[in-house]
């Protein structure tokens, strides 16, 4: 997903995001995303005022459901470890964009 709200452009920052991309060695590409950075911080295209903060709170029992993206909601590789009998005893449904695998099973819970 791209966004560019202020349509902005550089062909020097392009350049750089793209050859880093290409490149396998963090050091050399933190490198060059650091001169993409002194780039685009001193054409500002944009300054951001408000961030949306992004809360996730899991329970211990919760495995497998990704914290490092937030664009990321996927649950194709969460799993419970505990309290699935209990779950589906009182016939609780995790909402329908929710598939929940035990942990330490294959079973399906929805």
């Amino acid at each position: 997903m791209k966004k560019n709200v202020g349509h902005w452009k550089n062909a020097q920052y392009d350049a750089l995001l793209n050859q880093a991309t290409q490149i396998t060695d963090a050091t050399k590409r933190n490198a060059l995303y650091q001169q993409a950075e002194v780039i685009i911080n001193q054409q500002a295209p944009l300054i951001p005022i408000y961030y949306q903060p992004l809360i996730k709170l899991l329970k211990p029992y919760v495995g497998g459901f990704p914290l490092h993206n937030p664009r990321i909601m996927s649950t194709a590789k969460s799993c419970i470890s505990r309290h699935i009998d209990a779950f589906i005893a009182v016939g609780a449904r995790p909402a329908a964009l929710f598939t929940l695998i035990s942990c330490d099973s294959t079973r399906q819970i929805m």
